[in-house]
């Protein structure tokens, strides 16, 4: 058996959760071991045992002799990977075993700082809880999750929640990106900037034009100052583009000599005007 295929076997073994084919590798084949079992040469056998979640392949190889300690291609420990992925079982396993939470990996990242950077809150509460702290301010975090592109994680919130040693059951979910709620305009129109290549897209795609507010575009932009929009109006089509204009509410004038007292008369007045105004609007 050639040394690719001693590789696929002893990977694919580990991804099936099998130790008793990892264990049999082990000892006919101790030199892979600690060696790279991928083919671009980044993942061991414990790196992926970590990050799959499978601390019974991790017990086999640390009795085998395996270094938990010694990252793969990658520059990434095992603690690491569970770390990143979430993998609570495998962190508790990787401590208590003499793995280093203070190794330091790409960006200058420790254990920590990969389950913070991932949000995952989990391991980087068991690991703060023996002992250990993030190396990295939130905006440092947002500027590695920038360049290494990784999901949305409210860092501000899981590091003050980490500080005061929030248990992970009551904690909300950081990596929950905030709502964004649409802007409502209150007189749109197309956008004249759109842009012949997306215009193309748009009406390939059967979507909406894309909308501003009015008053932002400069007077000669505006819809109803252009020929198309003058001659629309000009033949009241349906579709002219008129300005929206507000409507003033009319409140009754205050005669000479007429008490200036607000009284209960006064809103029902007001409020049956505007019930008026509904109506002739519906009809």
């Amino acid at each position: 058996m050639g040394n690719s295929e001693i590789k696929h076997k002893f990977w694919v073994a580990i991804t099936a959760n099998d130790p008793e084919t990892v264990r049999a590798i082990c000892e006919n084949h101790p030199h892979f071991i600690n060696e790279p079992i991928s083919d671009d040469q980044k993942t061991s056998a414990v790196t992926r045992a970590a990050y799959l979640d499978r601390p019974h392949i991790l017990a086999v190889l640390a009795s085998m002799g395996a270094d938990l300690n010694k990252p793969a291609g990658s520059g990434i420990t095992a603690l690491m990977w569970a770390a990143a992925r979430g993998n609570e079982e495998c962190v508790k396993f990787l401590l208590n075993f003499g793995a280093d939470p203070t190794i330091k990996g790409p960006y200058d990242l420790t254990a920590i700082d990969f389950s913070i950077l991932y949000g995952y809150y989990n391991t980087a509460y068991i690991l703060h809880f023996h002992g250990y702290s993030p190396t990295k301010s939130a905006e440092e975090f947002l500027e590695i999750k920038t360049k290494m592109q990784t999901l949305y994680v409210d860092f501000p919130c899981m590091l003050m929640s980490l500080e005061k040693m929030i248990p992970p059951d009551i904690v909300p979910f950081f990596t929950l990106p905030p709502i964004k709620r649409e802007v409502e305009l209150t007189d749109p129109v197309r956008d004249p900037n759109e842009t012949w290549g997306n215009w193309i897209h748009r009406v390939m795609d059967f979507e909406k034009p894309p909308l501003v507010e009015r008053n932002s575009l400069p007077e000669a932009l505006q819809p109803q100052n252009t020929i198309s929009g003058k001659m629309k109006i000009l033949l009241k089509l349906e579709n002219a583009p008129v300005p929206v204009i507000e409507e003033k509410k009319q409140v009754p004038a205050i005669k000479e000599g007429q008490d200036h007292t607000f009284d209960a008369h006064d809103a029902r007045k007001i409020r049956h005007m505007d019930e008026n105004e509904d109506q002739d609007k519906r009809i």
